[in-house]
């Protein structure tokens, strides 16, 4: 019963986080997600013992994992990277692992799967109505009311970032994917896939956020790869047919790649200047 209540929250982990940063203090409200899974893994440890519970885990995510890991802490201590920074820097980068790690030492048989991962997509699925709520009345998550930038409207829905939540829907996406191309299923499990899959990726054109977009591209055309290789010779008539029925807003703002003003600012002060120190 715990694990399930455990598996409950992390289904709906974004809605939890939503309505608790907004009744706690900032301080613990803060804090309440890292509490929680650190907490869920103690309890996973000591209901299975570790290398139990990592047997659910495989090996080929494990050890780059911790790879990742031992290079992270190195990189803060041979840098001198103040505390705080480091810290918050940690919680960025590994809450969505260790999110991963918890539900899958959580997820015990075939049942506690498909448990979970029901919850999961019909979380992402309100998530993502709510964002197109969100676009239809222009509405600005921090103040309630009708934005009146004149820029181009990007969704957070329950979120506080476009690209976090275009990531988010990419792992619901993977599942309702993955479930209707894979699976043999009744009609109405697979109709619902579907649906639920067009709601997910309207709301996820809508954050227009490039890389979510880019890693969708590539997550169809791996699914494609393992369902039917004679497909993957469509997927350029597809792309070519996604110029004329996507909106023109996200094709504008992926044609700014190809502006070397573009490329000028961001090496100035964008992601190419944070990438390239970031590597050196």
């Amino acid at each position: 019963k715990v694990s399930r209540l455990m598996l409950f929250v992390l289904a709906f982990f974004p809605w939890f986080d939503f309505v608790i940063r907004r009744l706690l203090p900032s301080f613990m409200g803060a804090l309440w997600d890292d509490a929680f899974l650190l907490a869920a893994l103690v309890f996973v440890f000591a209901q299975k013992g570790v290398e139990s519970a990592f047997k659910k885990v495989p090996r080929q995510v494990l050890v780059p994992l911790g790879f990742f890991a031992l290079f992270t802490f190195a990189s803060m201590v041979i840098n001198v990277v103040p505390l705080a920074v480091s810290v918050d820097a940690l919680r960025v980068v590994f809450q969505p692992m260790l999110f991963m790690l918890v539900a899958a030492c959580l997820m015990e048989d075939d049942e506690s799967v498909d448990f979970f991962l029901r919850l999961f997509v019909v979380s992402a699925a309100a998530v993502a109505a709510f964002g197109i709520v969100q676009y239809i009345f222009k509405i600005d998550m921090g103040t309630w009311k009708h934005s009146k930038d004149a820029g181009q409207f990007r969704i957070t829905s329950i979120f506080s970032n476009p690209n976090a939540l275009g990531g988010y829907f990419n792992m619901a996406l993977a599942f309702t994917a993955s479930s209707f191309l894979l699976e043999r299923k009744e009609i109405k499990r697979r109709t619902a896939d579907v649906l639920t899959g067009i709601v997910l990726f309207a709301a996820l054109l809508l954050t227009f956020s490039r890389s979510a977009i880019i890693a969708f591209g590539v997550m169809a055309a791996f699914f494609v790869f393992i369902w039917d290789k004679k497909w993957l010779l469509s997927l350029p008539l597809f792309a070519a047919a996604g110029y004329f029925v996507v909106p023109r807003d996200v094709i504008e703002r992926f044609k700014v790649l190809l502006d070397p003003a573009y490329y000028q600012m961001s090496s100035e002060y964008g992601r190419l200047s944070f990438w390239a120190a970031a590597v050196e």
